[in-house]
C-alpha cells in the first residue's frame, strides 16, 4: 500500500501569510510560493525516503521470556 504525503500549495501559500522573522513579514510573490512548496515536497520525500530505508537496516529484538520457578 503506498501513500503519497504532499505539501498543498495552499499550505505553503497560508503558511506564508503568517510567517515572520524577527516580527518582520516577508511577502512571497507567486513565484516564490511555489518554489516553497515544490522544495517542501522534495525534503518530505527524502525525509519519508530515509525513514523507510532506517526501517528496512532495523533488526528484530528477539523476544525475551523471564519464567521464575521454572528448573
Amino acid at each position: 500500500m503506498s501513500v503519497n504525503f504532499k505539501v498543498q500549495r495552499a499550505e505553503a501559500e497560508n503558511f506564508s501569510k503568517v510567517w515572520n522573522k524577527g516580527g518582520i513579514t516577508i511577502l512571497l510573490s507567486p513565484e516564490a510560493v511555489d518554489f516553497a512548496t515544490d522544495f517542501a515536497n522534495v525534503v518530505l520525500r527524502n525525509f519519508i525516503q530515509m525513514c523507510q530505508e532506517d526501517a528496512k537496516k532495523q533488526v528484530p529484538q528477539p523476544k525475551q521470556i523471564i519464567m521464575e520457578g521454572v528448573k
